[in-house]
């Protein structure tokens, strides 16, 4: 089955790769309506031989497909130098960890299960479309190795494929836990009325249990991959090598002296890992330049946070990771950047990243100095508390260090470039 429709006022190019016939025509009707032109095939060998008669900005493909299916097409696609730069979506049934493992091996773009928000879909599609410069751009493949359910797996996925399957992990997570959430206080609220179904009841329950823990396993695939980026950024940058790890456990503790809520405290964590994102977009030159950087250059390099806002803000997570990453260089008294924030106009979440993030960088040395011992650094953040810094981050942050013995990791690093100040 291979259909072409017209091409006039398209504004981009579709192969859908689907072996069942009513989602394929779906799919297509809800494409067009958007003014896509769309290819529809039923399997691998198909799409490959339409791949040889044009190449389409976006590649939308099932998984599970009959004869090679949609991973190992994906994998063909990715290893060919004439098409391993076309974004490949692939849609499936599945959502076990191993499954979004897969996804990454083989060098797909983005991963949403089957039934899927058609909004969430298009949304996903435009942000390919805008972001396609970014794509390109985002560097040689990381080569990663994970580890899953005692099995090694190799991933060579670009920075950018990598986040994105990041958000789709997460994304399934959270549909999964809420859509699980709903079944179990409807049953309940049966159960109640209906004493004789308890038995029937406990069979789901069990099922629940389960589903709860594929949730599990999925979270800390994400948490996993977070990291991996945090590790794909600072090999651009050597000065920042350990940086997210130990600014993210810093950030997490001081979370907790402040008493935030545990969803504050995952969202602190998460942005950590991923709070230098930004300079995916900024030149290597710049980020690794051993001299004072120009006024020019300072400017490129305070464009990070508002790069990782754009990446994340079309992103459905439980806290508002975007915001924080916008928001983690504003200080207390207005004079931080992008947008001056102040105060408690700054996310409580973004003024204990600062924090963490200061004292991380002062701990770490540079070019031109060598890393300041721990007095120094709680000195300087308790002698700008209330000018720089939230008063009861810093509070909480000297408590953690003067009362209970918190240690940084100290690491040593030899290359990098030379900040006008200390934020890193």
């Amino acid at each position: 089955m291979v259909a072409k429709d017209k091409e006039s006022s398209k504004k981009a190019h579709i192969l859908v790769v689907e072996d069942n016939l009513n989602q394929a025509i779906n799919l297509r009707s809800l494409l067009e309506k958007k003014r896509y032109a769309v290819t529809l095939t039923s399997n691998s060998a198909e799409a490959l031989e339409s791949l040889k008669t044009f190449q389409p900005e976006v590649i939308i493909c099932d998984t599970l497909l009959p004869g090679i299916d949609g991973f190992e097409l994906c994998r063909t696609i990715k290893s060919d130098e004439k098409w391993n730069t076309i974004p490949v979506i692939m849609l499936t049934i599945l959502s076990d960890p191993e499954d979004i493992i897969k996804g990454l091996e083989c060098g797909g773009d983005h991963f949403i299960v089957k039934p899927y928000d058609e909004a969430y879909l298009l949304s996903r599609i435009n942000y390919i479309l805008i972001n396609e410069k970014v794509c390109r751009q985002s560097g040689s493949n990381i080569g990663l190795q994970i580890y899953l359910a005692g099995k090694k797996h190799q991933i060579n996925s670009t920075r950018i494929q990598i986040l994105d399957l990041l958000f789709a992990t997460y994304e399934t997570a959270l549909k999964n836990k809420r859509d699980l959430e709903r079944s179990n206080r409807e049953l309940r609220e049966i159960v109640r009325s209906h004493p004789k179904l308890e038995e029937q009841f406990q069979v789901f329950e069990k099922m629940r249990q389960e589903s709860q823990s594929q949730i599990s396993d999925l979270e800390l695939t994400t948490d996993g991959l977070a990291q991996s980026i945090s590790r794909a950024i600072e090999y651009r940058t050597p000065y920042l090598t350990g940086s997210a790890l130990k600014v993210a456990n810093l950030a997490c503790n001081i979370s907790k002296e402040l008493k935030l809520s545990k969803k504050q405290t995952q969202g602190i964590k998460m942005a950590a890992h991923v709070h230098n994102i930004g300079y995916l977009q900024v030149n290597e030159s710049i980020l690794n330049k051993n001299g004072i950087l120009t006024e020019n250059e300072q400017y490129i390099i305070q464009s990070h946070p508002g790069i990782a806002f754009n990446l994340f803000n079309k992103t459905s997570f439980p806290w508002p990771l975007a915001d924080i990453l916008l928001q983690h260089h504003e200080k207390w008294n207005g004079s931080g950047y992008p947008l001056g924030l102040s105060g408690d106009e700054i996310l409580i979440e973004a003024r204990t990243l600062t924090v963490a993030d200061v004292m991380n960088a002062m701990s770490t040395s540079r070019p031109h100095r060598p890393a300041y011992d721990l007095d120094k650094a709680l000195d300087h953040i308790s002698s700008n508390s209330g000018t720089l810094y939230d008063p009861n981050v810093v509070k909480a942050c000297e408590q953690l260090f003067k009362e209970k013995g918190y240690q940084l990791e100290k690491k040593e690093i030899q290359n990098g470039r030379q900040d006008k100040n200390t934020d890193s």
